[in-house]
């Protein structure tokens, strides 16, 4: 998986040159690519995705024709967007066939992100990253979570399980409401602690949530 950043060289007040990042052409994207392989070492690569894409790049010909010529050579598997949840929403419902792999923030408080995570007619391969966010995404979390263990609205069971109130089980909340019964197929995490790691995987293995469960959490969410 290789992101590409595209910059764009613009003339600024006084003539001096600023960069303006997510700006791609089609010589610097088949040059990344080359460059890419050969310091990688290998043949091909799996997924070129276009860093911080702007809506204008999804419709660029000449950026399409060059994506296609390279995955017809065998030298991409797939080509998406990492970008703003408007910039993918725009490559998936007006994008070219070209994108088959979407790359976005899991941000299950955003309207938009939560549409993404449900509505994929052109199955693209979507993968999820940042899944905690900021402390206050967190904290809005945890608070919601307090509030449903009251809210006798809720089934018995659901309150119970919620009841607990630990750190495990909003951990279990949080990456449940993201992957389970949702289109998303990855989940990227920005850690590097080993135990970290293994306690996002053992949230995902052992969720105690069902799955309607997880629907009313993620609407009460939604609902902030």
């Amino acid at each position: 998986m290789l992101h590409l950043p595209g910059v764009a060289a613009l003339k600024g007040h006084g003539g001096v040159r600023q960069a303006r990042f997510g700006e791609f052409n089609p010589a610097g994207l088949r040059a990344s690519v080359e460059t890419s392989m050969r310091e990688l070492q290998t043949d091909y690569i799996d997924i070129l995705y276009l860093h911080d894409a702007s809506r204008e790049s999804v419709h660029r010909e000449d950026l399409m024709v060059e994506l296609d010529s390279l995955i017809q050579a065998g030298k991409l598997l797939r080509a998406g967007l990492y970008a703003e949840s408007d910039v993918i929403v725009e490559g998936i419902r007006q994008g070219p066939a070209t994108f088959t792999a979407m790359q976005f923030g899991a941000d299950y408080l955003n309207p938009a992100v939560s549409a993404l995570m449900f509505q994929n007619p052109r199955n693209n391969l979507l993968i999820a990253n940042h899944p905690f966010g900021s402390v206050s995404r967190i904290k809005m979390t945890r608070k919601t979570l307090a509030d449903l263990s009251a809210d006798e609205s809720c089934s018995a069971e659901l309150r119970e399980k919620l009841r607990a109130g630990d750190w495990k089980m909003a951990l279990e909340a949080i990456l449940g409401v993201i992957l389970r019964g949702t289109e998303i197929h990855a989940l990227v995490f920005s850690m590097m602690r080993p135990d970290h790691l293994r306690a996002n995987a053992r949230a995902i293995e052992e969720c105690r949530f069902s799955n309607s469960e997880l629907a009313i959490i993620r609407k009460r969410l939604l609902a902030l």
